[in-house]
């Protein structure tokens, strides 16, 4: 009976600060990454390479492939949804680097952690890979 000494205004915000005012949203179940193209400087892709992408801020690696049938076809997985936790909503400075037979290509990626799925939010589509 206490309750009903309250205002109506204030019977009102307490009812209301127990509401969830978010808006949910739904994630897709599709698994998403984000991979990069790999070429010599006359274009042409290299498969083969051993590549792997770091986390600049903690060091930690997200993608690693020495495997030579990774990167067949001279595309190379710099972050996938599998490493969402390492990965912010604000963006993570990510290190993609690939070696190989006397040639090493790199480049830099900000990808983020959209709450469901990988996103690049900067970084290149193909890279040139250069002499050693």
């Amino acid at each position: 009976m206490r309750w009903l000494l309250l205002g109506p205004g204030a019977l009102l915000a307490l009812l209301a600060a127990g509401c969830d005012t978010t808006t949910p949203y739904a994630c897709t179940l599709d698994f998403r990454s984000v991979s990069v193209s790999v070429v010599d400087p006359q274009g042409r892709l290299l498969p083969g390479l051993e590549a792997q992408s770091v986390v600049e801020r903690t060091g930690e690696v997200l993608s690693r492939t020495s495997d030579p049938y990774d990167g067949s076809q001279g595309q190379y997985v710099v972050a996938s949804d599998a490493h969402l936790e390492a990965l912010s909503i604000d963006g993570e400075e990510v290190v993609f680097t690939a070696t190989g037979e006397g040639v090493r290509a790199s480049a830099r990626f900000i990808l983020a952690d959209d709450g469901c799925h990988v996103q690049k939010e900067e970084g290149p589509a193909q890279i040139t890979a250069e002499p050693l």
